[in-house]
């Protein structure tokens, strides 16, 4: 019969934190939600600090979805989305669900913002 001697401390919540946050990268990269950063060396980095971007998180929804077969239109319908964006297919795709709708500019234009980080308010409206 082993014994125990003592009690552990309890982990803090920084390291609770990061013991999720570890959690939360493997899921997202396992299933392929997340591909991280190609960097100089060959080492992909997944940049837990840096925010998430809009594009990006058309990216991520799309490929949550199971990239389902999607023909992108021929024209944006977004004025600072061109079709020869990287994640083009994924933005039009979201709009096309009715995710999003964009942003209504003053001149009347509609556009995505697809390089300003996606804040918390916006992450619920997805």
């Amino acid at each position: 019969m082993s014994e125990r001697i003592g009690n552990p401390p309890a982990p803090s919540s920084r390291q609770l934190a990061l013991i999720a946050l570890a959690l939360l990268h493997a899921t997202l990269s396992a299933s392929g939600i997340t591909t991280g950063y190609p960097e100089a060396n060959g080492t992909t980095t997944f940049r837990p600090s840096q925010p998430v971007l809009r594009e990006q998180m058309a990216a991520f929804l799309y490929r949550f979805a199971g990239e389902p077969a999607w023909t992108a239109p021929a024209t944006s319908p977004f004025t600072d989305v061109p079709t020869s964006h990287a994640f083009y297919r994924e933005i039009t795709w979201l709009a096309d669900q009715g995710v999003t709708t964009g942003y209504t500019e003053a001149n009347g234009a509609t556009t995505f913002r697809p390089s300003q980080p996606v804040l918390r308010e916006q992450m619920a409206a997805f």
